[in-house]
């Protein structure tokens, strides 16, 4: 029994040491203070997310980002813009997301 307290114990001191606690704030956070969704997505990959004849992004990951834009704008009560960055490659977009420099990632 002993032996079974220590490991509830430990078990519960053990994840203090191993997380750092973290300040940073959150994306919707971050939305609903600059009013931009930061996006990285390919820009050639019919049909998911290119540029059409009249220089605009438009596909399949567009609608889905256009409706989670909508979302954000309903839950925090204001405009939100997005922002395309162009990321081809899946490491890029995951190094992307790590720095920060976007906010999700959408090439489906």
């Amino acid at each position: 029994m002993k032996k079974i307290l220590q490991l509830v114990g430990l078990g519960c001191i053990l994840p203090m040491f191993l997380a750092s606690p973290s300040l940073a704030e959150t994306v919707v956070e971050k939305v609903a203070r600059t009013g931009f969704l930061t996006v990285g997505t390919r820009f050639d990959a019919i049909p998911y997310s290119y540029v059409n004849e009249k220089g605009e992004l438009v596909g399949y990951s567009m609608d889905v980002l256009e409706r989670i834009r909508k979302r954000l704008e309903t839950r925090l009560g204001r405009p939100v813009t997005l922002q395309m960055v162009e990321a081809n490659q899946p490491g890029e977009k995951i190094n992307l997301i790590r720095s920060g420099e976007i906010d999700i990632a959408c090439s489906t």
